[in-house]
């Protein structure tokens, strides 16, 4: 295919890329191993959604109503609209690609279309033709009708939100009572599910927990039924405590742990999200380490009032500790989960106690302030490049000191969770690897390595990274470190040679235990582990402390993976720790 950006005919304005031709926006496709639900990679594509975003924004703004129209016309033509059809209400990624020939069809895609149309007809309907109203309501009800059989639950964070919005709204709009029920119990199981379990299952997200707050906020400003804008307020107040449970004034980023991130900072529109909705456009302008062009945006997220003062660094959210997850069935697994999230001095730290290491899982994170930007530190495990979904992050944290390691679960996926499952426990691999990275100016850090660890300075954090004991079958190990393209990387290699198969499961141990201390280094530090039948008992005592895990040593399937471990912090288990407070 051609470049689209080159196509003769084809214009573009502004700086989305948009094709008056096809009157969708352009852009290109990741990489495979990035790309889910769709067989198209690296090439460019006309994208759906992102021109159903900027048509509402041409609407509702006033700024050019013809081309919006122009624009829902094209998209509402791609979707299925056959009631026989299994993808019935549902859209396509993109122009070039039909719902029938996707790896699988993305549910999400008539909520996230549906949600910009009814924006639309709720916020600015009087400009549109008669004809594209009729058009958009008939789009509507079919994405309802798929929103309805797909039944999906309530953990599944932002897309909960979002159909509550489309549900709430679509119901109002139509008279259809039904679906306007159907919105209010969805947040009302929401509401249910935080209490119990702690928190939303994608706790602390930097991208979505501002899709649901924007959601949340929609739903509040224009659902008429009070018991589910009651919800939603709610529900609102708690994602807002979250994201100031976590947010850190000093590098404008949203401290870790975090469940899902596409990033690895903060992405921009978000932190204008934040200033928008608590009004601190002034504020953020002056910040030294402020992206520059910040623009106030439009946006139905409102942060609540107490929460603000965070948000300007005036108050600040003292290190936490707690129960987020209590578990639940939902299919794939169910187990409990806590996070730490701790501020040192110049730096936030923050871990699960287990969690996978999928490309968009943050479970050991660090912000470092910096003179010039902020800095970022994680951990990955890198399968021939590309973040290797089956390994897990097991961690225990006290301040600025984790006990962790890394094993593996002989059923899960690859370059995702569940979609690309990886076979009888085997992988091909040239290369495998544990990666700790620091991203940022890394012409300002110092390091010195040695065979066993590494220790750095970022800004004025010091941090040692040391590798304590570290088995994957026969394989020989070693440890690179690396600094280069505004990233520095010490690696523990597991594996790098000419291509093989390696059955996971087959190895007698596939395990990396690793500690991690920053802000101060401990005078007295020792590390112990012994091999106990199928676990591995890791203990560090440093300083007054002893962290200690107990984990599997081998691969085996998910679901031993994350219900077997154990985590203790001076000779007590974790979440005798706890009391799994939710709301604030």
């Amino acid at each position: 295919m051609k470049d689209l950006g080159k196509k003769p005919g084809a214009k573009f304005i502004h700086a989305d890329n948009f094709d008056e031709e096809e009157n969708l926006i352009v852009t290109r496709t990741k990489s495979k191993k990035a790309v889910y639900h769709s067989g198209i990679s690296d090439r460019d594509v006309h994208v759906i959604v992102p021109s159903s975003v900027y048509a509402r924004r041409l609407i509702c703004s006033g700024e050019n109503v013809g081309l919006g129209e122009r624009i829902f016309e094209k998209v509402l033509s791609l979707q299925d609209r056959d009631p026989e059809s299994a993808t019935y209400g549902l859209w396509p990624y993109y122009l070039e690609e039909k719902l029938e020939n996707m790896d699988e069809p993305d549910k999400n895609m008539a909520g996230f279309n549906a949600r910009e149309i009814l924006t639309v007809l709720y916020k600015n309907p009087d400009p549109l033709s008669q004809s594209i109203k009729d058009k958009m309501f008939d789009a509507i009800a079919a994405a309802c009708s798929a929103i309805i059989k797909r039944n999906e639950g309530v953990q599944y964070t932002n897309v909960a939100f979002m159909e509550s919005y489309v549900l709430c709204c679509a119901g109002e709009l139509t008279g259809n009572g039904e679906l306007t029920k159907a919105g209010r119990d969805k947040l009302k199981k929401s509401l249910g599910f935080i209490y119990y379990q702690g928190s939303v299952f994608e706790h602390n997200s930097s991208c979505y927990s501002f899709l649901c707050v924007r959601d949340l906020g929609s739903i509040v400003k224009y659902v008429k039924d009070r018991e589910a804008a009651a919800y939603a307020a709610e529900i609102n107040k708690y994602i807002w405590s979250v994201i100031a449970e976590h947010f850190d004034y000093n590098t404008l980023q949203l401290g870790g742990p975090q469940c899902r991130a596409y990033e690895d900072f903060l992405p921009k529109d978000n932190l204008e999200l934040i200033m928008s909705a608590c009004g601190l456009y002034e504020n953020y302008k002056k910040h030294p380490l402020a992206p520059k062009k910040l623009k106030i945006i439009e946006t139905d997220a409102v942060c609540p009032e107490e929460y603000i003062p965070y948000f300007r660094g005036e108050k600040v959210w003292e290190s936490s500790r707690r129960i987020i997850m209590r578990g639940f069935n939902y299919p794939h697994f169910a187990f409990s989960q806590a996070i730490y999230h701790y501020r040192g001095d110049g730096f936030t730290l923050g871990t699960f106690n287990r969690e996978e290491l999928w490309n968009q899982r943050r479970p050991l994170l660090s912000y470092i302030n910096g003179k010039k930007t902020p800095y970022c530190f994680r951990v990955k495990c890198i399968h021939d490049g590309f973040d290797f979904s089956s390994a897990v992050l097991h961690a225990v944290q006290k301040d600025g000191k984790v006990l962790g390691n890394i094993n593996f679960s002989s059923d899960r996926g690859d370059t995702h969770i569940g979609l690309d499952p990886v076979k009888n426990a085997t992988i091909e691999a040239e290369d495998l690897r544990i990666v700790f990275e620091i991203s940022g100016d890394t012409e300002d850090v110092n390091y010195r390595a040695t065979e066993k660890n590494v220790e750095i300075t970022v800004g004025n954090v010091p941090i040692r990274i040391a590798d304590i004991y570290t088995r994957f079958g026969d394989f020989p190990i070693r440890a690179t470190s690396e600094n280069n393209d505004k990233h520095l990387r010490y690696s523990i290699i597991l594996y790098n040679g000419e291509k093989r198969k390696i059955n996971l499961a087959k190895l007698e141990e596939a395990i990396c235990v690793f500690t991690v201390e920053m802000g101060q280094f401990a005078k007295n530090s020792k590390c112990k582990t012994v091999a106990s039948g199928r676990f591995l008992r890791s203990e560090w005592t440093v300083g007054k402390d002893k962290l200690a895990l107990e984990t599997l040593r081998k691969a085996e399937p998910f679901k031993n993976n994350m219900y077997e471990d154990k985590q203790y912090i001076n000779g007590t288990e974790l979440f005798r720790y706890l009391d799994g407070g939710a709301l604030k």
